[in-house]
């Protein structure tokens, strides 16, 4: 009798750590109940990386991070893991943004839970968003299978 099969979903966002905020709490909240329903978790973030898929800490821009090793690092943890699903909370830029295009890639169905918009209130992180919201976040809202929004607010 074979068993049956469990859908594996990696869970990303930046961050993980509830005492961050809010998005981080209700990333967890959900997390808990996705076994409930059959669901088989792994985690990608920055700061909750559970060691059997490393990812190269990031060099910090602010709130968000980055690491010119993160599309090799995201490519070995989809190819090891082998994700039915993607199940990602966009806080801030970049982990998500680049495991999502590397996802389509691969043709795995990422269900994208949008937190908040990039914005800032000093002229450089102001130009910043002007540019990701042209850019990189309209990119990656067409390669996603489904939006979740926290707010009307931040649809496109």
């Amino acid at each position: 009798m074979t068993r049956a099969h469990r859908p594996t979903v990696l869970v990303v966002s930046q961050y993980a750590a509830v005492d961050r905020g809010g998005a981080e709490r209700y990333r967890q909240e959900v997390s808990k109940r996705l076994p409930d329903y059959g669901f088989t978790l792994v985690d990608l973030s920055v700061d909750a990386s559970d060691g059997i898929h490393p990812l190269t800490p990031p060099i910090r821009l602010s709130s968000a991070g980055l690491h010119w090793r993160w599309p090799r690092d995201i490519a070995t943890i989809l190819d090891r893991v082998a994700p039915d699903l993607i199940y990602a909370h966009a806080t801030v830029p970049f982990l998500v943004e680049l495991t999502t295009l590397a996802a389509h890639r691969r043709g795995i169905p990422v269900c994208l839970m949008h937190h908040s918009a990039v914005t800032g209130p000093d002229p450089l992180r102001r130009s910043f968003a002007w540019v990701y919201n042209r850019s990189l976040g309209p990119m990656v809202v067409r390669r996603i299978s489904e939006l979740c929004v926290a707010s009307l607010d931040y649809a496109w």
